[in-house]
């Protein structure tokens, strides 16, 4: 606020308490009983109302202020929002079309999100995708807008969901996923299939062979469908059928974002070959002693929560080892991990066993190192694609 305006302010409001003293002033005949009411002796009723009066106008000019500041923070958002939207759209090379739909599908974003972060965020766009989907099919307008939401998609860069990130839509699966339908109510003999189209109105399952009968369900029926994410979780969604059943055994159904999930594993798990150190430094049987002798391993895949090397000799399930592994930029060391399953590796020659590990001993920034690792690397593998 300028030095101007905060002058006018202040102008404004002695003149307002001036009249404000004026008026209580004049009041005094008809307030007798109010003072003597508020029993303020020291001090006589034109005073004491004049200074109410003073305070409750200060506290209304503070709340048209207040309001007044608001009004104009909103529109700067609401304009610093406008600017960026219109950048997303340059940077991204949307037509026309596709800004003007756009617009309209970030307007279905939940809560006060506003429209520029519908570019940054996957969750805003596939639940406003959803919410206008949605209400495009209600109004039977939804399939003359497959091709230009699809494009939308594309070049904001939300075609491919990383698997360290858990579904949001089932518009986040992939062709060829395979997946397991029941019947409401159906708790055995599910029917077996595999994901065959995934666009922005209605996905399809084609069913397998033998798996067929007992499905011939109408469109807008409910099914469940269940299926495992590759290093992520098992889903279940309940989806109405779009298209039932025909004769090359394909089934439509409209998407969801409400899934139920069961996660299994804390954290994503990054097929990988680093070089490892190991030393025992306790077996699972107290009868035994470790030694002091390090070994050199190579690992073949790594997580925040352990990982698993090859060894030509193998350890028993329960040891506790000590890791030093070799990441790119900076080794980390120290890190105690206990031994979970050992498992030979079939037609190796020498012998080689599949090691099992999690961490057991491991600090906060080491976690976060071998994290981080993961993810640029789940990136640059997205990027090549």
């Amino acid at each position: 606020m300028s030095e101007k305006h905060n002058v006018n302010v202040n102008v404004n409001v002695n003149k307002f308490a001036l009249l404000c003293f004026l008026f209580a002033s004049s009041a005094f005949p008809q307030t007798q009983s109010v003072i003597s009411q508020i029993k303020w002796t020291g001090a006589g009723p034109g005073v004491v109302i004049g200074v109410a009066v003073f305070f409750g106008a200060g506290l209304g000019l503070l709340i048209a202020f207040y309001l007044g500041y608001s009004r104009r923070h909103a529109k700067d958002r609401q304009e610093g929002s406008e600017k960026l939207f219109g950048e997303g759209c340059k940077r991204t090379q949307l037509t026309a079309e596709e800004g003007r739909v756009l617009r309209m599908v970030a307007a279905c974003a939940p809560g006060a999100t506003r429209a520029h972060e519908i570019f940054g965020s996957i969750a805003v766009f596939e639940r406003s995708m959803d919410v206008y989907v949605n209400r495009a099919i209600r109004a039977q307008r939804a399939e003359g807008q497959e091709e230009v939401l699809r494009n939308l998609r594309r070049k904001l860069g939300f075609n491919f969901l990383p698997t360290e990130q858990p579904l949001i839509s089932t518009r986040n699966l992939c062709v060829g996923q395979g997946v397991s339908v029941y019947k409401p109510g159906q708790n055995s003999h599910p029917a077996g299939g595999e994901v065959t189209r995934v666009g922005e109105v209605y996905f399809t399952v084609r069913i397998a062979d033998g798996f067929r009968e007992g499905l011939d369900v109408e469109g807008g029926a409910e099914l469940t469908v269940m299926f495992l994410r590759q290093g992520d979780a098992a889903y279940s969604a309940v989806v109405r059928v779009e298209r039932p059943m025909g004769a090359s055994g394909e089934i439509s159904f409209y998407h969801t974002v409400k899934f139920s999930r069961s996660q299994n594993r804390r954290y994503m798990r990054l097929d990988a070959v680093l070089p490892l150190k190991y030393k025992v430094v306790e077996k699972a049987n107290p009868e035994q002693k470790p030694g002091d002798e390090t070994y050199q391993a190579r690992s073949a895949d790594i997580s925040g929560g352990g990982l698993c090397f090859l060894a030509s000799e193998p350890l028993d399930a329960g040891d506790v080892i000590q890791l030093h592994i070799q990441l790119p930029g900076q080794p980390l060391g120290g890190i105690n991990s206990k031994i979970l399953k050992v498992i030979p590796v079939a037609g190796k020659a020498p012998a080689q066993y599949k090691h099992l590990t999690q961490f057991v001993s491991i600090e906060p920034p080491q976690r976060e190192r071998i994290v981080k690792f993961i993810f640029e690397k789940q990136r640059e593998a997205i990027q090549m694609r």
